[in-house]
């Protein structure tokens, strides 16, 4: 989504003033919000603003998830940021795997794990991928729940590993994947195809414009789910939207792809 210049300088010169609070050494500022406690970038404009003005962020999701979990539930993140969803859904369930790509990000995520006292997690500073390769991180410093893959890999600066969620997950069942990593779900979906295919729900963001970044597209994305779960939830206005029997593929085909569109859709081969 394109951001106005003057929305971009204000941006800029108010995080200018909120770094220079925590001068040379400061890792952040702590948030004690209903999600838990979090230290969080003073720069970060989205995620950071909301929990430090509101103190809650994205709780009707977090309630919606958290019915379909329980105490003996497994559960892995693709894309963690800081931990706003990660930390509540792990106090709910058995166990959490959490990747995360962005190396400030997934410091922040470790800080706010041992101060919300979990223990039942088990994170890894890598990218999700559909194959196993190096790849660069773009930081958006601005919205720190952006950063993405980068297109092209630059030697010069820190490289993370890629890996395919295939090759990492050996448990037999489990309960929920929650995915959202800007625009690469799709390559993430065909790294994780078996693994998929023993979860009983998918959650994940979709957003055309986003994919589209990394040359996909709706039908891309329609192609790498239709053969692996049948029904698909949507949250609007508190209210569980249904696409039962497939109904779900029309409705994205006929979705108009307008700009700034993001969606969480709930996929499942239960009827809920």
């Amino acid at each position: 989504m394109k951001i106005r210049m003057h929305i971009k300088i204000s941006r800029l010169v108010r995080g200018y003033f909120k770094k220079k609070i925590l001068l040379n050494y400061g890792k952040g500022i702590l948030a004690d919000t209903r999600n838990g406690l979090f230290i969080v970038d003073p720069k970060d404009f989205t995620i950071t603003k909301k929990l430090l003005k509101y103190g809650i962020y994205d709780w009707d999701e977090i309630l919606l998830l958290r019915n379909y979990l329980n105490k003996e539930s497994t559960v892995i993140f693709v894309g963690c940021h800081i931990g706003t969803l990660l930390i509540p859904i792990a106090q709910s369930v058995k166990k959490v795997y959490g990747f995360e790509a962005n190396p400030k990000n997934f410091e922040l995520l470790n800080y706010n794990i041992s101060l919300n006292k979990i223990n039942n997690v088990d994170v890894k500073n890598i990218a999700i991928g559909e194959i196993e390769k190096k790849v660069n991180i773009n930081h958006n410093t601005i919205n720190t729940g952006n950063s993405s893959i980068a297109l092209t890999v630059n030697k010069h600066e820190s490289l993370i590993d890629m890996k395919k969620l295939d090759n990492i997950i050996s448990e037999e069942r489990i309960d929920m994947i929650i995915m959202d990593i800007e625009g690469y779900e799709i390559n993430a979906i065909k790294g994780a195809t078996n693994t998929l295919k023993k979860t009983n729900y998918f959650y994940v963001e979709y957003a055309p414009e986003q994919l589209n970044t990394f040359g996909m597209k709706k039908e891309d994305f329609i192609d790498c789910i239709k053969d692996i779960y049948t029904n698909m939830y949507m949250l609007d206005n508190n209210k569980l939207i249904r696409y039962e029997n497939k109904s779900w593929i029309n409705h994205l085909e006929n979705l108009p792809e307008r700009r700034g569109l993001l969606l969480n859709l709930l996929f499942s081969n239960k009827i809920i």
